[in-house]
């Protein structure tokens, strides 16, 4: 190889200056796709637990299904994402196709149900599970 600031041997700097920048833009996009997945997986968890400590269905609730008992699920799953996970709202609310201020007034449902001493006491037993679980795995 020859030209100006090249050395022989070596690739010139803008194309490995190139190529780190195509490796890095994959690295980025494989961790979106990681985190996603992830994200799903996790919501499908907490669909499950959801529908079985409070009823509904798990699988409608994360298809979108529209019905009280469905949507019951989602907020407690969006909730849960978001208080015990830490998962933004609108992360929470991109999972189950939610927008950022769905997710948000999901929260905002379930913070003030919590008002219900049965249902605090349902949310809470959900959570010390959760959070034993969470303890074992670590």
């Amino acid at each position: 190889m020859s030209g100006a600031g090249l050395i022989p041997g070596r690739m010139p700097a803008q194309v490995v200056l190139a190529d780190m920048a195509r490796c890095l833009a994959a690295i980025a996009e494989d961790r979106k796709m990681v985190a996603a997945a992830s994200n799903r997986a996790l919501m499908t968890y907490l669909a499950a637990a959801s529908a079985t400590q409070f009823g509904g269905d798990a699988t409608l609730a994360l298809s979108g299904a529209r019905d009280q008992a469905s949507t019951h699920v989602r907020d407690l799953m969006i909730y849960l994402a978001h208080t015990k996970f830490g998962l933004t709202q609108k992360e929470a609310g991109d999972v189950t196709g939610q927008s950022r201020q769905a997710a948000t007034r999901a929260v905002q449902r379930i913070e003030a149900r919590r008002e219900d001493g049965v249902f605090n006491w349902k949310l809470d037993q959900l959570e010390m599970l959760i959070d034993q679980i969470m303890r074992e795995a670590a």
